[in-house]
């Protein structure tokens, strides 16, 4: 085929010439890679417009049943069905190549938006097919190539789409599997498809139904451990199927679970690591691993061994994107990793560092945004760096600045919360734009802050009542409240700033006692001492010291419950 010819030449020219083509045949319109012969030529014509050039079949050999036109015409349409029929086999094996092993090229480069046009079409093409009257072998390649669908889908964060896709690839996968039970090709896939459910799922918070699916891969994994015990690929598969079950407990109020989870998973990585040490995918679940243990660690506040976490991850990454330097997505992961060592440089007074590090993550993230805007999580965790920067600058009195980073923040989220409403990341990222934006707003004596506060804390109220709601969204909510409570006292309504600080107490007072996490004790004492509580504020300002924790902004005074204007309060 002339996606695969060894002469140079008579191959396409780019990826996106291979993918036009790709989509002229899903649509039955001529390609370029055949000579283009009357009968070719009519078989697209044929195939692309069959329910019309049927009916004016049945019309023609009703009127000229006889004639030598209309037996002509019948001899050319069966034998450009002939070829249609001969090529719809390697249409399953064009995609196979396109998704399976043109798409890592395209992500390493940043090129996926290549890909769409004949995404769309495949999804159409797989949706004509009933699995029940394909063949095995056809019918693993449509299951191979569902489920890199999926993955184009999820890297776009594009999730309906990408749900979809991995629920085909499960459909087909299952019917295979039951046909051949002791099959690891066809294990294998069910269960990436499986993951992918789960993961689509985790992505937007849908827990129960994350949970359902990673179990369902959990007992594929280990089925095919029991039956190619020694197979590396089975067991780091494994491994990571342990992993997605530990996030899980880790995002929804099982820490402690979470954090054993994960050390033993690093100790059976370390294992791996011993049999394949140049692996890119055990040191990948290797760093993951190590960042959800920093991150659990920075919330029970042993901020030293955060630290360490991070700077491991970083590490791993490092060595990553030297085994593959050309891979475009192993910069992003080591810049999410610089941005995990900013913030916990900064909650522990090291704010030198913590510019350094998230002038590194600039460094390799302000390039892929901008080399392919579509890509969502690139511009997500671009806009978790401008929030960052926009904190820093703020604590050293460069207002200016700051609010050039929180609006380009906030405008980045606007659109990923426009694109995929349904994902709490990108609207809990445009809470804390909007709630930091009006902030700096009321600090420059702006009087038009107010209505950015308001919404942070309507967007914050929406994320405490789903389901899934996290402590972190509930301290999201209480800083913008907050904020709005500061607004409201600088306009003298003592009564809206007191309502507003009281909605903040009230939502963080009762995880106090259970919690160390930063993010929930600072808007608590903050809270606390706003409304005149000094005794309380002053308890978890202490618990906070204790830990190493290096507020920001100074902590406010604590005001009488009669006069809630304080010119000194300067909430973080």
């Amino acid at each position: 085929m002339k996606a695969m010819e060894k002469d140079r030449n008579r191959r396409y020219e780019t990826p996106a010439a291979f993918a036009a083509d790709l989509a002229r045949y899903l649509n039955h319109e001529p390609v370029t890679a055949r000579p283009p012969s009357v009968s070719y030529r009519a078989g697209k014509f044929i195939r692309r417009h069959r329910f019309g050039f049927a009916s004016a079949a049945t019309i023609a050999v009703v009127l000229v049943a006889a004639t030598i036109v209309s037996r002509s015409q019948a001899v050319r349409a069966r034998h450009a069905e002939h070829i249609a029929n001969r090529e719809r086999g390697n249409a399953d094996t064009l995609l196979a190549f396109m998704l399976d092993d043109l798409r890592p090229q395209l992500a390493k480069l940043g090129q996926l938006s290549v890909l769409d046009t004949v995404a769309t079409q495949a999804m159409a093409y797989f949706a004509s097919q009933d699995p029940r009257d394909v063949e095995d072998r056809t019918l693993a390649k449509h299951v191979k190539a569902l489920n890199q669908l999926g993955g184009l889908r999820m890297d776009q964060t594009r999730y309906d789409e990408a749900q979809r896709a991995y629920m085909e690839a499960h459909a087909r996968a299952a019917l295979l599997a039951a046909r051949n039970p002791k099959d690891t090709a066809i294990l294998a896939s069910r269960g990436e498809a499986e993951w992918g459910n789960g993961f689509v799922r985790y992505r937007r918070s849908e827990i129960a139904a994350a949970r359902e699916w990673f179990v369902r891969e959990g007992a594929t994994r280990a089925a095919l451990v029991a039956l190619e015990p020694d197979n590396v690929q089975w067991q780091r598969q494994l491994a990571a199927q342990h992993h997605s079950l530990s996030a899980l407990d880790k995002d929804h109020g099982k820490p402690e679970q979470a954090r054993a989870s994960f050390r033993a998973e690093l100790e059976a990585l370390r294992k791996l690591l011993v049999a394949v040490p140049n692996d890119v995918e055990v040191r990948r679940t290797f760093a993951d691993a190590t960042s959800f243990l920093g991150s659990l660690a920075e919330a029970a506040g042993d901020f030293a061994e955060a630290a360490q976490r991070f700077a491991a991850q970083s590490e791993q990454l490092e060595s990553i994107c030297g085994l593959v330097p050309d891979d475009l997505h192993w910069r992003f992961k080591l810049a999410d990793s610089f941005s995990f060592q900013a913030g916990v440089s900064a909650i522990t007074g090291d704010k030198a560092a913590a510019s350094r590090f998230l002038a590194q993550a600039r460094a390799l993230l302000a390039p892929l945004v901008e080399h392919d805007g579509t890509q969502r999580r690139w511009r997500n965790a671009l806009a978790v760096v401008d929030l960052k920067d926009a904190l820093l600058a703020k604590a050293a009195g460069e207002m200016s600045r700051a609010a050039q980073f929180a609006a380009a923040a906030r405008q980045a989220v606007e659109e990923l919360v426009e694109k995929e409403p349904l994902d709490p990341r990108f609207q809990y990222r445009l809470a804390m734009a909007l709630r930091l934006g009006a902030e700096l707003q009321h600090l420059a004596g702006q009087h038009d802050a107010g209505p950015a506060a308001a919404r942070a804390v309507e967007i914050g109220e929406q994320l405490i009542r789903r389901k899934d709601a996290t402590d972190a969204h509930r301290a999201e909510r209480a800083e913008a409240g907050i904020v709005a409570g500061r607004i409201a006292a600088a306009r003298s309504d003592a009564d809206a700033a007191r309502r507003e600080w009281q909605r903040a107490h009230e939502l963080l007072a009762p995880l106090v006692p259970a919690t160390k996490d930063w993010r929930v004790l600072d808007p608590a004492a903050r809270a606390a001492a706003l409304l005149g509580r000094a005794d309380e504020a002053q308890g978890i300002i202490s618990q906070l010291s204790a830990s190493g924790y290096v507020p920001l902004e100074p902590w406010p005074e604590a005001v009488a419950p009669n006069s809630v204007s304080n010119p000194n309060h300067q909430p973080k």
